[in-house]
């Protein structure tokens, strides 16, 4: 029923010219719910849930900073590098400049700073 509803959702704008509040009402669904249906697309006729949440805009997989992070992980506590130099060194490793908040946001996610309110 689901697949039947998506494709009228699609086809009946498309072919006959209807607004999508039309659609909705001959379908018995809210605009909303049609636009949904319109933008969900079809897997070997099964409907796929559209992916949210993630990490989109990675600048490395956590396995690479993991591997990026080793040499600072391994030093003492006392020695550490102030983030503005883990930055230069990242900047130069990826091949463009990213924002320090951006380390801050790296070093926390392996420990090595933590939250404030913590």
């Amino acid at each position: 029923m689901k697949q039947l509803k998506q494709a009228q959702a699609i086809l009946l704008p498309e072919k006959y010219g209807m607004t999508l509040l039309q659609t909705a009402g001959l379908l018995g669904v809210s605009l909303s719910r049609v636009t949904q249906l319109r933008r969900m697309p079809l897997k070997d006729g099964e409907e796929r849930a559209p992916v949210r949440g993630g990490r989109k805009r990675q600048n490395m997989t956590p396995e690479e900073e993991a591997i990026f992070l080793a040499p600072y992980i391994q030093r003492s506590a006392d020695c550490l590098p102030t983030a503005l130099n883990i930055k230069r060194r990242l900047d130069a490793y990826l091949g463009r400049a990213v924002p320090l908040s951006s380390v801050y946001n790296l070093l926390k996610r392996h420990g090595l700073i933590r939250n404030a309110r913590e």
